[in-house]
């Protein structure tokens, strides 16, 4: 499954998208909502983290946990990917 943004416009021009997470594992349906998004004040940045997807059950890669900024204002969408690194994997408690 891959992750990204994508704008569709109410005009007649085309809809663009960047995919920011190419390969994740598939889960249940409604996952999209761990992708967590966030746009400026003044709607030029978007800041999207996939920090949710690398603690559940079948995580993402580690090379996908990240903080990503897209400049919605450039024609081209450039993304600026800031590294998150994985969470710990809790351990099991001996009693």
């Amino acid at each position: 499954m891959s992750y990204g943004l994508t704008e569709i416009p109410f005009s007649e021009a085309p809809a663009r998208e960047v995919i920011l997470i190419k390969e994740a594992p598939v889960h249940d349906k409604g996952e999209g909502f761990y992708f967590q998004v966030g746009v400026s004040h003044d709607g030029k940045t978007a800041a999207l983290a996939s920090t949710y997807f690398a603690a559940m059950d079948k995580p993402i890669a580690a090379s996908d946990c990240a903080l990503f900024f897209v400049d919605l204002s450039d024609p081209g969408w450039k993304v600026t990917k800031v590294p998150i690194p994985l969470p710990a994997k809790p351990t099991a408690v001996l009693k």
